[in-house]
């Protein structure tokens, strides 16, 4: 395994005092797990009940502070709009959406029109398909683990660029998130930062900043 990835595991992540000034019951549970021995198979289902009941990545203080000055926010993919509830504690003007909003119910990764990855809802999601970017060039667009193998990425990012926006916030593994057409989409934007941040073991999680202008 990656020692940087490794180093980065969310299960050993120190919280800082303005973590907790946040209402972030993720990253509160992930604490609890901390003097935890997990062997491959158990830290594997601990993940996936987490991402079940919040996201796929873990918000916390640092990330947060990046995201929050580059408020107003489209989230297009917003899962249960967990990201967006933590982003709105801060003031970020955030609009979430997603194909399948968690009041729905689909198979993950699956073309049932609904959606079992979430149990939770955390915020409003509006139902949207992912050109809906293209109506917002004004915001910035956040896209959060965006599902892998898929062109939902792509899509909101060609509606978006195409319309007039400017600002790209990629949150996820560069690898296990869209698929080549995204990635060679951001690569004719100029990357502003690139950071990895704290996240499951076996993912390279970062956060990327690009803009379009």
């Amino acid at each position: 395994m990656n020692s940087t990835i490794k180093e980065f595991d969310i299960f050993n992540y120190i919280p800082e005092e303005k973590d907790f000034v946040i209402n972030n019951p993720y990253l509160q549970e992930i604490v609890t797990y901390r003097n935890n021995q997990f062997d491959e198979y158990q830290y594997w289902n601990v993940r996936y009940d987490l991402i079940k009941k919040y996201a796929f990545a873990v918000p916390t203080i640092d990330t947060i502070k990046i995201i929050q000055e580059l408020s107003p926010i489209i989230e297009i993919g917003a899962g249960n709009g967990y990201w967006a509830y933590i982003l709105n504690q801060v003031k970020v003007d955030i609009i979430a959406t997603d194909k399948y909003p968690p009041d729905e119910t689909a198979l993950p990764f699956s073309n049932y029109s609904s959606n079992q990855w979430f149990h939770n809802q955390w915020y409003d999601v509006i139902k949207a398909e992912a050109i809906e970017a293209g109506n917002h060039p004004e915001r910035a667009l956040m896209l959060c683990w965006p599902e892998p193998q898929s062109m939902m990425a792509y899509e909101s990012l060609y509606a978006y660029k195409n319309a007039g926006g400017h600002t790209i916030i990629f949150i996820g593994d560069m690898i296990a998130c869209a698929e080549s057409n995204f990635y060679d989409a951001l690569a004719q934007c100029k990357l502003e930062l690139k950071k990895q941040i704290w996240g499951y073991k076996y993912f390279n999680e970062i956060i990327a900043i690009y803009n379009l202008k």
